[in-house]
């Protein structure tokens, strides 16, 4: 079903009012770099999809349910792929992939008091994540009985994982200091930081814990130290510099990424304590 001229103006309105600053007053006065790109959302063309207004997304910001969205099947592929990697069943891979992608954000609401998590009160994510997580099963079962376990399959593999599991890690982290902004306004930066960086980790803990490997953050490539820093970069933008959240949120989440990159591409790793034979209990 094609959506109606109406639709496409509401949409239109909706989007400039993000873009203009309008959408939250915790977001500040609208900047004029913004005002300048929601004149793109006035000559919207008729025949967006219906489900792209989903129930019960009506007054959410558009710019964070995108967000979640993408951070949902994002986080969904990584564990759903850890899961594959450990020769899990169908079953198996689709309650990993959800657990990945939901479980920051109920670790999050546990902490900022949300009870009960939202998780349980709205399972659109829930939905995403299973679907998600079904849909690679399928494809890398193909992918395999074709025989493509060649060297360049298994890099792809290693590669798609830790792209899915960044992109997850960044637009959770700041889809965390937006709950915890919108559920305690007054809240301190410590605490913003904090719940940040829980959303962005939490679902990754989780995904390795369950499947019996060790917790990628306390290992490998400077995963929660990138969570921190860029949960950091978007407080600071947003409560010292004054700037948008809708755009301290974006510098927030590119932080987070350009960290990760860095980190794989240079090997970057905290430092850690090799003992000898003799000295290990």
């Amino acid at each position: 079903m094609l959506l109606m001229n109406n639709r496409s103006i509401v949409f239109a309105y909706t989007m400039r009012e993000w873009l203009s600053g309008g959408a939250s007053p915790s977001q500040g006065e609208g900047r004029g770099f913004e005002s300048r790109l929601a004149l793109i959302f006035t000559k919207l063309p008729d025949g967006l999809p219906e489900s792209f207004f989903i129930k019960g997304k009506k007054n959410m910001d558009v710019f964070i349910w995108i967000l979640d969205v993408v951070g949902t099947i994002a986080f969904s592929i990584s564990g759903a792929m850890v899961g594959i990697r450990k020769r899990m069943d169908l079953f198996g891979v689709c309650v990993l992939g959800v657990v990945t992608a939901t479980g920051g954000g109920m670790t999050r609401d546990i902490v900022l008091g949300i009870n009960p998590p939202r998780m349980f009160t709205n399972s659109t994510d829930v939905l995403i994540a299973a679907v998600t997580a079904i849909l690679t099963f399928i494809v890398i079962h193909y992918a395999n009985k074709k025989k493509q376990t060649h060297i360049g399959f298994r890099e792809m593999y290693s590669l798609v994982l830790f792209v899915m599991d960044t992109l997850g890690l960044a637009i959770f982290t700041v889809i965390g200091i937006e709950v915890a902004l919108a559920t305690r306004p007054d809240a301190g930066s410590f605490l913003l930081v904090f719940v940040g960086t829980v959303t962005g980790v939490g679902g990754g803990l989780l995904r390795d814990m369950m499947s019996e490997s060790i917790p990628y953050i306390f290992q490998k490539h400077i995963y929660a130290t990138a969570c921190i820093v860029g949960a950091v970069i978007c407080v600071i933008f947003y409560r010292k510099l004054n700037i948008s959240l809708n755009m301290s949120m974006i510098v927030g989440a590119i932080a987070v990424l350009v960290i990760r990159a860095l980190a794989a591409q240079l090997r970057w790793n905290l430092p850690t304590i090799h003992l000898d034979e003799e000295g290990k209990s």
